[in-house]
């Protein structure tokens, strides 16, 4: 019984050893694209934060401007960009963020027939058709090379949508990046854009040459496109962290198990050493 006990623990270590091997050289790709995906994000979170903020001055001008960008349409109905990951083995990374999309929309009554959703991302695609949303639009593993064509390409159809008044309202769902061991699931509403706080209009005006109509016009496709690109680099970058998070977690967890496993092997080992003892003395006895 010993023995067989002794088996099938050596073929549990083995099969978790081989587990291991798996996770760890995950963990150590994801790490090498993570140092390449964060000192992007790092470096592109400064361009993202100066942009809303200059958009955000600008819109000091909409009491005497009529800008479509900064009004609602009369529509009802809401365009999402969801972007999640095109992997799994990433924790609660993706869900997070199919999370964050459905308790922004938990405020605004649920309504599937008011929303429609440009998916990013395999894993949030694959849940947006299975619970049968309005997918205007999918792009599956453009995460890890990112095109800035493609990036402008996916802008203006959300700006055609808004255009042409079939929605009264986009937002960007996605995970912000703010460090290695922290992301946070972030829906910003891109249009309309929303005009200034009152105390951040005491500041100086912009004096705006041409005109800040012609401005905004050509700024608020660029504004669209700019922070499109850095929430997919920022998802990116989180998507490599909790992958590596958690190929580390089962790594650890398969060090536990085999060190666990050792100890019952030697112990079974150690009994059947004990059996085998007891019998030879047993023998001996009766024999005599």
């Amino acid at each position: 019984m010993a023995a067989e006990n002794m088996s099938d623990i050596k073929r549990r270590m083995k099969s978790i050893s081989s587990t291991k091997q798996i996770t760890k050289a995950m963990e150590l790709v994801a790490g090498a694209k993570l140092n390449r995906a964060k000192d992007l994000a790092v470096k592109r979170k400064n361009y993202t934060a100066t942009t809303i903020e200059f958009i955000s001055r600008l819109s000091n001008y909409t009491k005497h401007m009529d800008n479509p960008y900064f009004k609602e349409n009369d529509s009802n109905k809401r365009l999402y960009i969801i972007l999640t990951g095109d992997k799994g083995l990433s924790g609660g990374y993706n869900s997070n963020i199919i999370k964050k999309f459905l308790e922004t929309e938990g405020q605004k009554g649920h309504n599937k027939e008011d929303i429609s959703i440009i998916s990013i991302g395999s894993k949030g695609t694959m849940y947006f058709l299975k619970n049968d949303y309005e997918v205007v639009g999918k792009y599956i593993n453009i995460n890890e090379d990112i095109d800035f064509n493609l990036v402008k390409k996916i802008s203006n159809t959300v700006l055609n949508f808004y255009n042409s008044k079939a929605v009264g309202k986009v937002y960007l769902i996605y995970s912000k990046f703010n460090s290695v061991v922290s992301q946070t699931p972030t829906c910003h509403k891109l249009l309309p854009v929303s005009p200034m706080e009152e105390e951040t209009r005491k500041k100086p005006s912009i004096i705006c040459e041409p005109s800040g109509e012609m401005l905004l016009d050509y700024l608020i496709p660029k504004y669209i496109t700019s922070l499109l690109y850095g929430a997919m680099i920022d998802n990116y970058a989180g998507e490599q962290a909790s992958i590596r998070m958690a190929m580390n977690a089962a790594t650890d967890n398969a060090n536990g198990l085999i060190e666990e496993l050792n100890l019952k092997y030697n112990s079974a080992r150690q009994a059947g050493i004990t059996n085998e003892i007891i019998e030879i003395i047993s023998g001996a006895s009766a024999s005599n």
